[in-house]
Order: structure tokens, then C-alpha cells, then sequence
């Protein structure tokens, strides 16, 4: 399995909720009848989740050294590989993630700005999957794969990794 493969069975392996209830941030599903209705699989609580300061040490977990990580601590250092990891889900936690368009942005800048002709590889982890932004900058990320870049794409959830082969 690949090093962005392995990040992503990571995230997913993470519990979403703790032992804090938190405050739902959904309200319980109802039949038209007003009878609630059972739960769909764990509830997603604010602030349960990967934070985003712990990013860094999960892909320490996974035996993974020299890699630029967003988000994260900001760096002067560029790396052959980069990962790019958008929770908004209920892997989320604390702190500022990527928001899916946001984290297309990064990638852009990342090849084109801050490390050009650095980096060789690169993989973008998302728990949703945004059609109308990801069709926005899809050229953007295109012309990067098509300069020699490896790209890796997956989608999250607890307990869940689907790998998403594009372009």
C-alpha cells in the first residue's frame, strides 16, 4: 500500500466520537408521524474528530518521514511527496481544516508557488467529495499530473477508504 493509502486507513481507523457527548450537531431524524427515528450509524459531535494539530503525529504513525503536510504547521522545507487531507466530516475535529475547494487551492499553490519542481508525488484526502469545485479546478490539478506528478485521491470515513482514480 502506498504511503497516502496508508494516511488514509489511518484517519479512517479513527474513532469520530469520544467519550465527551459533546452537543449533536444535527437534530435527531423524524417520520412525517413525529416518531424519531433510529439513529444511522455513530453521531457526529462538535469537537469529537482528528484535529488538525494531530495530523502531523498520525502520519508519524504510519512510518512516514519528509512529507509536506496541509494543514499543518507552515515549513521552508519542500519534500518529494505532500499530502493534502480535507475533513469536514465526521472525522473532523478541532482547529482549521481544509474545506475540499480550499485544499485544491493548496495543492495548486503548493506545486506552483511554494515548492515547484519539488515535490513528485502527492496525495489528496477528502471525507466529501464536491462536484461543482472539483470540476473548477480540475484543470489546475490535470496540468499538474500531466507535468510527472503522482497523484493519489481518497475518500474517508470512519471505519471507510475508497480510492478515487482521476485524472
Amino acid at each position: 500500500m502506498s504511503i497516502f493509502g496508508r494516511i488514509a486507513e489511518e484517519l479512517a481507523s479513527r474513532e469520530s466520537n469520544r467519550d465527551d457527548p459533546g452537543e449533536d450537531i444535527y437534530p435527531p431524524l423524524v417520520r412525517p408521524d413525529g416518531e424519531p427515528l433510529p439513529p444511522i450509524g455513530p453521531k457526529n459531535k462538535k469537537g469529537s474528530g482528528i484535529p488538525v494539530q494531530e495530523l502531523p503525529r498520525i502520519i508519524n504513525r504510519c512510518g512516514i518521514q519528509g512529507i509536506n503536510c496541509y494543514p499543518s504547521e507552515p515549513t521552508d522545507q519542500c519534500h518529494k511527496d505532500a499530502v493534502f487531507i480535507s475533513l469536514n466530516g465526521a472525522l473532523r475535529g478541532r482547529g482549521k481544516h481544509l474545506s475540499f475547494e480550499r485544499a485544491l487551492q493548496e495543492i495548486l499553490h503548493h506545486f506552483k508557488k511554494y515548492c515547484p519542481h519539488q515535490t513528485r508525488s502527492f496525495g489528496f484526502i477528502t471525507d466529501e467529495w464536491a462536484a461543482k469545485q472539483f470540476d473548477e479546478w480540475r484543470f489546475y490539478i490535470e496540468e499538474i499530473v500531466r507535468s510527472g506528478v503522482s497523484m493519489e485521491t481518497y475518500l474517508v470515513a470512519p471505519r471507510m477508504v475508497s480510492r478515487i482514480n482521476w485524472p
